[in-house]
């Protein structure tokens, strides 16, 4: 379990590493859970191979996955507490939606699932094992590690200036001054003192 921290995105920031490390030391599946659903919680896309989208009938969640874009990045959907009624109404949404959005190649597929009974877990587990498949059967797992390792080098350089940044304005107490005036303009503030900071390492 790790706290976001404030953290954006629904991950801490040490999560890819804690699965980097999870991957050196062996293990051949490494599961990771986000805080919840939202318009930030999209994270998990950078991080991982196969994302599930975990659903509950009658919850009101697929209206907030809707608004929040999150159909976009899950690669099978999951129907939790399936035993409970509303579930042939929610799958009746899901695959309206995916007729609506027509996914060009791999078809996310809905498993029903009931977790207290261990029922659905081995056709959960076979439809992730198909999606590892199709991924490294095709150009997709290529380009899905290429653009995870892109997005994690850019994250590290924007938060090793984002330090170099904070440093230089907090040892600054003229600057730690400005921000007691809290009708400033912050992007003046932001624009100036970046510039600033750039032009001492030159």
């Amino acid at each position: 379990s790790m706290a976001t921290r404030g953290s954006l995105g629904g991950l801490a920031r040490a999560t890819k590493d804690a699965i980097r490390i999870c991957d050196a030391y062996g293990f051949d599946i490494v599961l990771v859970e986000t805080v919840g659903v939202g318009q930030s919680e999209l994270d998990i896309m950078k991080v991982v191979d196969t994302t599930g989208l975990v659903l509950t009938p009658n919850s009101g969640d697929v209206l907030q996955i809707f608004k929040a874009g999150i159909m976009e990045i899950a690669d099978l959907f999951v129907i939790n507490k399936a035993d409970l009624p509303g579930v042939e109404k929610l799958k009746t949404t899901l695959e309206e939606y995916m007729m609506i959005a027509q996914p060009k190649g791999w078809v996310p597929p809905i498993v029903q699932t009931i977790s207290t009974e261990n029922q659905g877990m081995a056709e959960l587990f076979n439809r992730m094992k198909e999606h590892q498949d199709y991924l490294y059967e095709t150009s997709q797992g290529f380009k899905r590690r290429k653009q995870q390792l892109t997005l994690e080098v850019y994250e590290l350089i924007r938060e090793e200036v984002w330090r170099e940044v904070r440093d230089a304005i907090e040892k600054d107490s003229a600057k730690l001054k400005s921000l007691n005036d809290v009708e400033a303009d912050p992007y003046q503030l932001a624009h100036s003192w970046f510039q600033e900071w750039m032009s001492k390492g030159e």
